[in-house]
């Protein structure tokens, strides 16, 4: 009681329900803030996550730049630095926003930031200015958290973000951790889809180099030697030997020059990008007709319509390993390729009456089929190849069109 008033138990009972009433009341205030800023938390998580690991295909500089843009969306800070390591010095690869950091790098063993980096755990610094060297620091960084990029027990680098207002707190710790993690996830989703483009890469160049020694580079030989004997043929006075030799000469560097081509219009078909899928494989059989005098024919089903760049070039390579097989290993006489654009899907057969070979026994990256195999698999098409001895082969690949990704765009 205060001196010179007087409560009585009942009022004393409504006071005391009053104040529980008011502390209730602010600590649901309280819980429901923090809930809002966890739905918030996970929402932004969500979204970061979608971002970074639903574009597997950028560049590894691509998604660098995502994940400093997003770090110091996630946290409400003014800027971003991603710190990767190489060597042993910690590289600046990246920022977003302001302040950045004012040295390109930082000694692992020798710096503030490298000291962070070795002991691999997440720092709050609330006076950037009193606690980092001015070496080391924007003049305009106030406060600062610093996260380790680990990979396991591999330590990559660090993420920074500066100058929150009201400065960072543990609930900042807790979900930049959480970000670091799923950025390290896309980074390395990065790294393995650049080394398998490499990897393809590498493919198609053991791919040209075979063609040129199978094609061209023999051409080359028998040139060479046939130029040789016709030659012989005059030094020995023998015109009508060395007229006739240097006939086949000039068939023979005609069909090297038609090889040629055939192998340039491979590596990139200028017939793809301003024609589309039909338009490449007719010329690329127009050429398998003159090369080899296979006889090839094209059937279009359904309404004509472009696809994505990048599934109209790894049909468009199917079709070719496909046509190579008929013309040098099945020893067709006529090829017919189907195209069918049907409603939610395109599909592509590549048939031959050649002599056909039986799945069970043909090694699994025999006659291109591993090549094949990866090119389906890289759009997502179900494959499928048909073939028994003495009864020609069915090669039929299927990819379903993904909405709003048409007209040859990627």
């Amino acid at each position: 009681d205060l001196p010179g008033f007087t409560f009585d138990d009942a009022t004393k009972e409504l006071i005391g329900g009053i104040l529980n009433t008011v502390a209730v009341a602010i600590e649901s205030a309280a819980a429901a803030r923090q809930t809002r800023r966890q739905l918030m938390e996970s929402e932004s998580l969500r979204r970061v996550a979608n971002v970074l690991l639903e574009s597997p295909d950028g560049t590894s500089e691509d998604v660098l730049g995502l994940i400093a843009d997003e770090a110091r969306t996630i946290v409400n800070g003014t800027g971003s630095a991603l710190m990767l390591l190489e060597d042993d010095s910690l590289h600046y690869v990246c920022g977003a926003g302001a302040p950045r950091l004012p040295l390109g790098f930082y000694h692992v063993d020798s710096t503030y930031y490298g000291s962070v980096f070795q002991k691999a755990e997440t720092v709050i610094v609330r006076d950037a200015q009193s606690e980092i060297p001015q070496a080391e620091r924007s003049d305009k960084v106030r406060t600062l958290i610093i996260v380790p990029l680990l990979e396991g027990d591999k330590k990559l680098g660090l993420l920074m973000v500066s100058n929150k207002s009201g400065g960072f707190d543990n609930a900042d710790k807790r979900i930049i951790e959480l970000f670091a993690a799923q950025a390290v996830m896309a980074l390395r989703n990065s790294r393995m889809f650049m080394q398998s483009e490499k990897l393809v890469v590498q493919g198609e160049r053991q791919r040209l180099a075979r063609e040129l020694h199978d094609s061209v580079t023999q051409a080359l030989y028998a040139i060479t030697f046939c130029s040789d004997a016709a030659l012989r043929s005059l030094e020995s006075g023998k015109d009508a030997a060395a007229a006739g030799q240097l006939k086949a000469l000039q068939g023979m560097a005609q069909q090297g020059m038609r090889d040629m081509r055939s192998l340039i219009f491979d590596l990139h078909p200028p017939e793809l990008e301003s024609e589309g899928l039909v338009g490449a494989i007719q010329a690329r059989l127009n050429s398998v007709e003159v090369r080899s005098g296979l006889g090839a024919d094209l059937f279009v089903e359904g309404d004509e319509r472009r696809l994505p760049l990048r599934v109209e070039e790894e049909l468009f390579r199917i079709a070719i390993e496909a046509l190579n097989n008929s013309t040098k290993h099945s020893k067709a006489e006529s090829v017919t390729v189907k195209v069918d654009f049907a409603e939610d899907r395109t599909i592509v057969q590549i048939i031959d009456d050649g002599q056909g070979f039986d799945p069970l026994t043909l090694p699994t990256g025999g006659m291109g089929l591993r090549g094949i195999r990866e090119r389906a698999e890289r759009i997502s098409a179900d494959l499928d190849i048909s073939s028994e001895p003495e009864n020609g082969t069915v090669l039929t690949v299927k990819v379903f069109d993904v909405e709003g990704t048409g007209g040859g765009d990627e």
